[in-house]
């Protein structure tokens, strides 16, 4: 194994993308930041959005199966990501995966996930990819780094031509595009010179990301007993990692989030789903899911005091999903 390292984890994906895409589509899943579209649009590489599964709300792996066994030349990589934190990566889908098409190329994207230096990528994967910039489980405010088969050679520039006011325009692009879906998308706004690309001191770099690392799992611990304390058990979603957020399921979570926000306190939903924007693709389960699930902050923006007073915003007002 081999570990690459950039200011940007994006930039490892898109540098992988450039020598690794094939011929063929990618897949990918619907719950997704829009970076990752804005990715393969700037690598020039195809993509499909596959919609969750209902059990785990990841990536739909039976979905994932039946187009490669149904168009087994059309699709040449998947890039999968560990729902909201996940620890492990899925190694029996990955496994399923090489036996259909052993030359498929598989990201297993960990963004999400604490990040870990030294345990060993497994041999299905082509690329596991972690960040730890802003909002990420631990969160120096910069960085990624990517593990690697032995025998691959990656080129990661050192240097791309980056703009900062192409990234702000770019994100104000997707924030307003999402609001009215396709009426007018123009990919040209995601194949701007918003991508950085810059060399770290590696060693630096881990040095400082484990010792975060402590910190941020000791402070989630803390936050996360509060919400299971104090928050009613049939409103916390239980098919998610509380590695990230700590994620509640509610009939009324844009009214929640609203009383949140007038206190002057935050919260977020998840992604949107970005099929909604990106192609014709449905994903009924996420687009249903999405609208039902409120992530309450556990990082360091976030203090116990912040946590317990939420929790009441939250009793009073929530809605309890009546399945």
């Amino acid at each position: 194994m081999q570990l690459v390292f950039n200011i940007r984890a994006t930039s490892i994906l898109y540098f992988f993308l450039l020598e690794n895409k094939g011929n063929g589509v990618w897949m990918i899943p619907v719950n997704v930041c829009h970076l990752l579209p804005a990715c393969f649009i700037k690598a020039d590489c195809p993509f499909e959005i596959v919609d969750v599964d209902e059990n785990t709300l990841a990536m739909d792996e039976e979905k994932v199966v039946q187009n490669l066994v149904k168009k087994p030349d059309k699709y040449s990589g998947i890039l999968t990501v560990r729902n909201y934190g996940e620890d492990l990566p899925r190694s029996s889908f990955f496994s399923k995966i090489k036996k259909i098409n052993p030359s498929i190329k598989i990201v297993d994207d960990a963004c999400l996930s604490f990040p870990d230096f030294d345990k060993q990528i497994l041999k299905e994967v082509d690329l596991e990819l972690y960040s730890t910039g802003y909002s990420k489980p631990v969160d120096i405010g910069y960085g990624g780094f990517g593990k690697l088969q032995s025998n691959y050679h990656l080129e990661i520039k050192g240097h791309l031509e980056f703009d900062e006011s192409a990234l702000i325009d770019m994100n104000k692009y997707w924030f307003n595009i999402s609001k009215s879906y396709k009426s007018q998308l123009k990919f040209q706004e995601f194949n701007s010179n918003w991508l950085q690309s810059q060399s770290i001191d590696y060693l630096k770099y881990i040095e400082e990301v484990n010792k975060s690392l402590l910190e941020a799992k000791s402070h989630k611990a803390k936050l996360n007993k509060i919400y299971d304390e104090l928050l009613s058990s049939n409103i916390k979603e239980k098919r998610l990692s509380s590695n990230w957020r700590y994620n509640i399921r509610l009939a009324n979570p844009r009214y929640v989030l609203e009383k949140i926000n007038e206190e002057g306190l935050f919260a977020s939903q998840h992604y949107l789903p970005i099929n909604k924007v990106f192609d014709d693709t449905s994903c009924p389960k996420w687009e249903k899911n999405y609208n039902s699930i409120l992530n309450l902050f556990n990082d360091y923006r976030f203090n116990e005091e912040k946590a317990t007073q939420c929790c009441k915003i939250i009793n009073y007002y929530a809605k309890i999903i009546n399945d």
